[in-house]
């Protein structure tokens, strides 16, 4: 899901604003997974494994 510069910055405007535009959850979720994929890419090992 690709998102425009125009659309991510109407997320973070006062909900007054004539563009200001709701954060949707799929907006969101999306969002939350490429963050994960990015800083916690799947590995094989287990980090808590202690041994």
């Amino acid at each position: 899901m690709s998102i425009s510069k125009h659309e991510l910055s109407a997320f973070f405007r006062k909900p007054g604003n004539r563009h200001y535009r709701a954060c949707k959850d799929q907006i969101l979720r999306n969002f939350l997974k490429g963050l994960q994929l990015k800083y916690r890419p799947e590995t094989d090992e287990n980090p808590w494994n202690l041994d």
